[in-house]
């Protein structure tokens, strides 16, 4: 009896109230007859995929730290290039010029030698040093550009890293798969006290629209994990908004705080929705608030999505996970409503417009994004 009152009380404490209209779930799930995922196969390749990027991320930002603006010495690489290849010519130009003045130089001195039968060094020096030291000019301009140069080609600074990054950017894109769901096998979808480990997860090095479309299908919340995103087991009526969302994050790498982290000792259950709200409010775990009535921001907002990165509507009675599919319009204020979510609610949805999912009537979310 004891245990029954205290499954239900924590189940009570999780709770996070839902202003969704309930809406029948699909008759059938779009992922019911597709063939698991060889995730662990995969795993191993996103990973030499991920520490490959972060080299390259680094080698990237010393690029841009040598180089700013992809400049040498305030020339653009174009200019670098033109001004070498004037250099090269003028000390062409002017080999045969230093041969031929050198040659004038000597008849001018044998003339007056035999003329007034007197040296004339000092001419011959003269004329040589002129056009030597106009040389050694040239060159001496020429010298630093071309090592610079040659550093900026040789380090990849040229395009030839950037080009590599987006490449495996994209094979790991490639190596997600929305559509293929692997079943989630640790025992804690039985409840909802526990955090839980998933076999698809992501990192801000990694991101992509596949990527995050196949964390958050995962979990495929209208049809699995009763136990853990419905209040179907301990007799409560409360949502689980809250548990959804977290789990989403954290397999996201932005992870979302447990009531422990808030100061609730021993207590691994994520944090209630408005507490959550509290959170992120105060900008916390790496995440930004986006202000509706700012243009700007919604720009922002928008290239998270096609990034891929992640994104919550968050009020203190509900949270929601904002999915990168679905809305391919120009985002304004009067258009947050139709950006496409996946929540566990009084309706759990895997991918439902804003606007179906209580926007407009008590359900008044703010945005978040993260990297």
């Amino acid at each position: 009896m004891f245990k029954k009152i205290f499954v239900s009380l924590l189940i009570f404490l999780s709770a996070c109230t839902d202003y969704s209209p309930k809406i029948s779930p699909l008759n059938i799930s779009q992922f019911e007859e597709i063939e698991v995922m060889p995730i662990n196969e995969i795993d191993l390749t996103l990973s030499e995929i991920e520490q490959k990027i972060i080299e390259l991320e680094k080698l990237i930002k010393k690029c841009e730290l040598d180089f700013p603006d992809g400049k040498i010495d305030s020339y653009s690489i174009e200019e670098v290039n033109s001004k070498i290849s004037e250099l090269d010519r003028l000390i062409n130009d002017l080999q045969p010029d230093l041969k031929k003045s050198e040659e004038v130089a000597d008849q001018k001195c044998n003339f007056f030698e035999k003329l007034w039968n007197s040296k004339c060094d000092e001419e011959r020096i003269a004329a040589r040093e002129s056009r030597r030291n106009l040389m050694k000019q040239y060159k001496d301009q020429k010298r630093p550009l071309s090592d610079k140069l040659s550093k900026y080609i040789s380090a990849g600074c040229d395009g030839t890293i950037k080009l590599e990054y987006d490449q495996l950017q994209e094979k790991a894109s490639q190596l997600y798969n929305p559509n293929a769901i692997p079943q989630i096998t640790d025992k804690g979808t039985n409840s909802l006290w526990t955090q839980i480990d998933v076999p698809i997860k992501n990192s801000k090095y990694i991101r992509s629209v596949n990527a995050y479309l196949s964390v958050i299908n995962q979990f495929n919340v209208e049809h699995s994990y009763p136990c853990r995103y419905t209040p179907t087991c301990g007799g409560s009526t409360d949502t689980r908004c809250n548990i959804f969302a977290a789990d989403v994050m954290r397999a996201m790498g932005a992870p979302l705080p447990t009531k422990e982290d808030l100061g609730k000792k021993g207590d691994p259950m994520t944090a209630n929705a408005n507490d959550l709200h509290k959170w992120l409010k105060g900008g916390n775990g790496g995440w930004r608030l986006i202000d509706p009535n700012n243009p700007e921001d919604l720009k922002i907002l928008q290239e998270y999505l096609k990034k891929g990165k992640p994104v919550l509507a968050s009020d203190p009675d509900h949270i929601a996970v904002v999915r990168p599919d679905g809305f391919t319009g120009e985002l304004n204020k009067d258009t947050l409503k139709k950006l496409h979510i996946a929540q566990a609610g009084l309706s759990n949805r895997n991918d439902v417009e804003l606007q179906n999912a209580g926007y407009g009537g008590k359900f008044k979310p703010l945005f978040f994004i993260h990297e």
